[in-house]
């Protein structure tokens, strides 16, 4: 006979970035076992999770925000129960049990390029690139825009979008432990559909 899936989590999350963070992040025993589906927005991430539980959805599911949705959190769950079009009183707290947050208290790519600022040397040595050089290029992302970094710093640096993005996220969650309150939530939801 086949072996059997092991049970999975989904996570939904807004963006590639978020998706990319998190699969550098999370050790192998917890990636081996979520599914990361990007939503969009943090409206839409709100949105998704009321259908959940509108649909009383029973695999299990976790909200995973950028870091600056943080401030926002009324916010989206007031957005979530507009969702619902029916006052139900234990949705805030079913929401609140699947909700976590990436780190930093702003957008992910502005987190990313801040943290790299840190591992600099280490960065610049895994793409390649004198570290001076490197310095100036995340110092210059600044000018392009949110959700721009990473396009201005491909462009700078000769290489793919995605592959930078992979480089920055990898080297910044080996040096930081910062993602132990979302493994926790991701084991506690596998434990309890176990």
């Amino acid at each position: 006979p086949a072996a059997l899936e092991p049970y999975r989590v989904r996570l939904f999350v807004e963006d590639e970035i978020a998706q990319a963070i998190l699969l550098s992040a999370l050790p192998l025993a917890i990636r081996t076992r979520i599914n990361i589906e990007i939503i969009g927005s943090a409206s839409a991430v709100s949105r998704q999770m009321a259908a959940l539980f509108l649909r009383k959805q029973q695999k299990p599911t976790i909200a995973i925000f950028d870091g600056d949705q943080k401030s926002k959190e009324r916010d989206n769950i007031g957005h979530a129960q507009n969702m619902l079009e029916t006052k139900d009183t234990t949705f805030e707290d079913w929401l609140k049990q699947r909700i976590s947050y990436l780190p930093g208290n702003t957008w992910p790519e502005h987190w990313l390029c801040s943290k790299a600022l840190e591992y600099i040397e280490e960065i610049s040595h895994r793409i390649r690139c004198d570290k001076e050089e490197l310095s100036r290029i995340i110092e210059y992302w600044l000018q392009a825009g949110k959700h721009n970094e990473f396009y201005e710093i491909a462009k700078q640096t000769g290489l793919d979008r995605q592959l930078c993005i992979q480089h920055f996220s990898s080297v910044i969650s080996e040096n930081e432990s910062i993602f132990s309150q979302i493994e926790n939530l991701v084991i506690k939801h596998l434990e309890e559909n176990e």
